[in-house]
Order: structure tokens, then sequence, then C-alpha cells
């Protein structure tokens, strides 16, 4: 006989196989994300329900989920162990508010136009106003949204950018225009007029932007590698995407599956144009084809089982950069997603945050770390 508790044991067990087995349809990505990134909390719910379920299939089927649930957690600390040596903070994944206040953002034109904003995090301990930096400048990080160039805005990294602040960096989150208003390349001009506008005396921040790292998350990945590749050399410090798309032309060629993302819609309206239309300017918006010998270090996260965008992006760039010399960090992240840092307390969210702070702080100079970026070798640990 089918308990009352039996479907809601169904539910959260179909839930949970999503840990281990990429969604199968579009409409699972984000459920995956949060069985992934959430997976504790999930896991505790199937203890719960364990407990108060009549039927001992039931309750079996709970505990089974639980541990699916649990798995993406281990699989990270253990990957997490093997590399740095340190532990994660198990406790703060419980967290419900940020442990430290949340920095109150200051915005500021740096140009005018359609896409005009830009959110000024100023590090914890000084007053949100106060940007008087006349002891050691910390260094700037420029923040660029994803949302397949045609959506998201400034706030869409909130939590990274307060993240990064409370550790004593300087962010600038920004707006830019989107397609398919706007094609390329005119959301990577605004990248750009970002970055002379930090460093030029309109700034509050131009000494402290001299140390300047941009960092993208997926579409803004792209475009942060793009901005930092295209840059005069010595003017940006380093560049991290965050499963970001490198080679556009490889991109048409390998789509997503359209029952997931149609992922060759996005390219035609970021760029105008299909590949058999143009492949000039198809070769001309991928960072893998702009990257050269003076290009400044990288660091590339990608999720291992990412539905949206391969790992193969990041991979095929690092093999590039490595041909070139240029001084890179590639990971896979093997338990992650497309997404994996929207949880700050999460194991990949805390992982993520701390690979971005120690290549901050060495290709900057600012901070605990002075020694220049490790080039880095193939794919990383999986």
């Amino acid at each position: 006989m089918i308990g009352p508790l039996w479907w809601p044991a169904l539910v959260v067990s179909g839930g949970a196989l999503l840990t281990w087995f990429r969604a199968p349809l579009g409409i699972l990505w984000r459920p995956a994300v949060g069985a992934i990134e959430w997976g504790h909390w999930w896991g505790l719910l199937c203890v719960g329900l364990a407990l108060a379920s009549p039927t001992e299939a039931s309750r079996l089927l709970c505990v089974l989920a639980a541990l699916l649930f649990l798995s993406p957690w281990c699989r990270a600390e253990t990957w997490w162990s093997r590399e740095h040596r340190r532990p994660l903070d198990r406790w703060s994944a419980w967290r419900l508010r940020p442990a430290r206040p949340r920095p109150v953002p200051r915005s500021i034109h740096y140009r005018r136009g359609p896409a005009e904003l830009l959110d000024l995090y100023v590090p914890t301990g000084r007053a949100s106003g106060d940007l008087d930096l006349q002891e050691t400048a910390p260094p700037v990080a420029l923040i660029v949204h994803g949302g397949s160039w045609r959506g998201g805005d400034r706030g869409q990294l909130r939590h990274f950018s307060e993240a990064l602040a409370n550790a004593g960096i300087i962010v600038a989150s920004m707006d830019y225009r989107l397609a398919p208003v706007h094609p390329f390349p005119a959301a990577v001009d605004d990248v750009l007029a970002a970055i002379q506008w930090l460093q030029s005396a309109e700034s509050p921040v131009a000494d402290a932007a001299s140390h300047l790292v941009l960092l993208g998350r997926s579409a803004g990945g792209h475009l942060a590698l793009l901005a930092a590749y295209g840059a005069p050399p010595g003017q940006v410090r380093g560049v991290v995407s965050l499963y970001g798309p490198t080679d556009l032309e490889w991109s048409w060629n390998h789509p997503t599956p359209r029952r997931i993302y149609d992922s060759r819609r996005s390219l035609r309206d970021f760029l105008g144009a299909t590949l058999p239309e143009n492949p000039n300017l198809y070769r001309e918006a991928s960072p893998l084809n702009r990257a050269t010998a003076a290009s400044p270090p990288t660091l590339l996260l990608h999720g291992g089982r990412d539905e949206l965008i391969s790992a193969r992006q990041g991979e095929r760039l690092a093999e590039r950069l490595d041909a070139l010399g240029v001084a890179h960090e590639f990971r896979v992240l093997p338990w992650a997603s497309h997404g994996f840092e929207v949880n700050p307390v999460s194991a990949s969210g805390q992982i993520t945050l701390q690979l971005t702070l120690d290549f901050i702080q060495r290709v900057t100079g600012r901070g605990p770390s002075g020694s220049p970026p490790a080039i880095s070798r193939g794919r990383g640990s999986s």
C-alpha cells in the first residue's frame, strides 16, 4: 500500500538524481543547480521525510535521496582538500545571513548611453562613500554579468561582489548594452569603456585601478576575456572567466541540444549573423583567436557537467594559452553545473571565491601572496 508520504519521497528522489546526471531538459537546469548547490538542505529534508515515512520503501527512497543530495559536497571537499590541503567551512553552508555586513554599493555613470551605470563596492571597513585611497590601494575587480548577451544586469553577481569587497577588493559591477538591439561589438566596447573610466582622472579609484582584474560569468566571461585580450598590454593585470564560451565558431558547430538551450539563436542575436553568413565575425569575436603571448594571466573555471556550455570551451583556450606561454589556470569542478557559484556558502561557492581571491592576489601583488601565477598545463584536477 502506498503511504501518504510516498509521492513526496518519489519527487525528492527524482530531484536527487540531478546531482549525478545532466538535466535532460532546459526546464530542469535550474532545479539541477539547486539540487547540487543546496544539496545539504535537501538532504536534511530527506532525512526528515525518512523519519516520518510509515513504509519501509519510502524510508529507503528518502535515505538514498539524502545520500545523493549530500554527494556533491563530499566530492567537492575531497577534490578541494586534495588540491589545496585546507578544509571547506562546513558550518557556513547552513548560514542564512552573511557572516559580515553587506557593503552598500554606490551607482556611478561610467559613460553616457544605453548602458551607463556600474555599482562600486568599497572594501569592508571603509564608509560606502569614502573613496579616499591614500594608503596602499587595494586591487579593483570589474565584474561583467552573464545572460546569453541579451539579459542580466549589474546586480546579478551581487553576493560575489560583496564577498570580494569583504575580502578587501574594490569591486565595480557594470551594465552593458544587450543583444539583439546592440549586437557585437557593442558589449565589448562597453567593457573597454568601463576600464578606461576606472583608470581615468574622473574615477574615484583611479590609483587602485592600475591593479585591475576582469571577472565575468557565462556570456560575461566571454566579454571579460575579449576585453582583457584586446586591451593594451599592462592595462589589465588578469582575467577570470566562469564557464564562459571561448570559441564561437566551435560553439556554432557544436550547439547545445535545443531541448536544453538554443545556443545558435543566442549566437545569432549577439553577432547579428549565422556562422555560414559571416565566419570571420565569429572568429573575431572568439577569445581563443584574440589571445597572444602578451595576454594577461587567465583563470578559467568550469563545471564538469555544465549542460549549457561545454567545459571543452575552457580546455581549448587553456591549450592555446599553454602554447603561447601565457600564465593561466584551468580548473574543472567535476560535480558542478552551469552557475555553480550561485550559492556563495556552498562548496562550489566557497571554492570559486577562494580560487578567485588567490588569483587576484597573485596577479596584482596585493595580498598575502605576491608571487606570479604558475603556468598550468592541461585540464587540471578533476
